[in-house]
């Protein structure tokens, strides 16, 4: 969300008096905040009071929510948390992801990033998509029924050094390709080659890592999925383009990128770590 396009009362009130004009009356935007979540890890690793990177996804009445918990100085969090609401966003039940980290459970990773969150309706799981980083860092999922009780992470890929990896399922239940689930990363070992599996059990299994057709490079896709089943990745290119590529045959293929925009961006003040994304 690019927030500089959104205002409160407020802020356009101080706005208007800038230009010489004056309003008679102005109700400050009021909105009520809900904490989710809090870092509750003790490890001697991680950063702590910080919960970073969220992901979300709703369907229906739910929302679910996952982020990094107890971040890690050289990258990702002591796990992936969830935060859940089953009645639209009036109460919260939050958790730790099992089987992810040395932190949480028997996982093996020393910490874990970028979680993406999807709903696959045909098989009526959530999925979150999460990056265990270690010795072999990997692209997985953490599926579960009902948003509150969350399986060990099923592998989609150990190949490669995966980064920046989304996911999204079709949810039209006219769509062709109705319970297919897409994930979507980049192989910094390959340079950022983009990568691609499509799952059609709800996440138990994956397909083979798939490059679009012409090789393309990139970093941060966002795969999304037209209500007639074709999926769309745009994806941050290189040399300050936004590229996109798509499937047309619920992910057996992928076509060459194209260019649809240009990026210009800037670092900021600070030593803020953003760049281009």
């Amino acid at each position: 969300m690019d927030n500089s396009k959104h205002f409160s009362a407020r802020s356009l009130f101080l706005a208007v008096l800038s230009l010489g004009l004056i309003f008679t009356e102005v109700a400050p935007a009021q909105v009520t905040l809900t904490q989710l979540s809090q870092d509750t890890f003790t490890d001697t690793a991680s950063q702590h009071a910080t919960e970073v990177e969220p992901g979300a996804f709703s369907y229906g009445s739910t929302i679910v929510t996952a982020f990094q918990v107890a971040r890690i100085y050289g990258g990702g969090g002591a796990d992936i948390g969830f935060a859940t609401s089953t009645d639209g966003g009036t109460t919260w039940t939050n958790g730790y992801l099992p089987g992810l980290t040395i932190y949480q459970g028997n996982g093996m990773s020393q910490a874990a990033s970028d979680a993406a969150v999807a709903y696959d309706a045909l098989h009526n799981v959530w999925l979150i998509s999460v990056l265990p980083i270690g010795n072999n860092t990997s692209v997985a999922v953490s599926r579960s029924t009902d948003g509150l009780n969350w399986s060990n992470p099923i592998s989609v890929t150990k190949l490669g050094s995966p980064d920046k990896n989304w996911i999204v399922c079709d949810t039209t239940a006219t769509s062709k390709y109705y319970g297919h689930c897409y994930s979507e990363w980049d192989d910094t070992s390959q340079g950022d080659l983009i990568e691609m599996s499509t799952s059609t059990d709800g996440g138990l299994t994956w397909g083979p890592e798939m490059h679009t057709a012409a090789f393309d490079y990139g970093i941060g896709g966002a795969p999304l999925v037209t209500p007639k089943g074709k999926v769309i990745v745009p994806i941050s290119g290189f040399n300050g383009d936004v590229i996109a590529f798509s499937s047309t045959n619920g992910g057996k293929t992928w076509t060459g990128a194209v260019n649809i925009a240009s990026d210009t961006s800037h670092y900021e003040a600070g030593t803020l770590r953003s760049a281009g994304l």
